[in-house]
């Protein structure tokens, strides 16, 4: 992490603040919570990038894999078109 990517956070909450204040000094409160719902939603936007590069920088550290996690087996048939495939035992309602 580069301190610099802090420093751009607080760059945007300061201008932030200070384009608020000057909203509620015009009476445009409306315009000025619609302001900070955007600054909020920019930092977010920062915030959750970086908490993604932490992911994965961990997932290469400790050499981990995501699994390919896939209704499809190695016969390359759903797991419904097998289920559907089963045999039906005597007896049992069939369709």
């Amino acid at each position: 992490m580069d301190v610099s990517i802090l420093f751009k956070i607080a760059a945007i909450g300061v201008i932030i603040t200070v384009i608020c204040q000057i909203l509620k000094k015009s009476d445009r409160d409306d315009i000025a919570t619609l302001v900070s719902i955007v600054g909020l939603i920019i930092v977010l936007g920062i915030v959750v990038s970086m908490v993604g590069d932490l992911f994965s920088d961990i997932q290469r550290i400790f050499n981990l894999y995501a699994p390919n996690i896939s209704t499809k087996n190695a016969s390359n048939e759903t797991i419904a078109q097998r289920f559907i495939s089963l045999p039906i035992k005597e007896g049992v309602w069939k369709s």
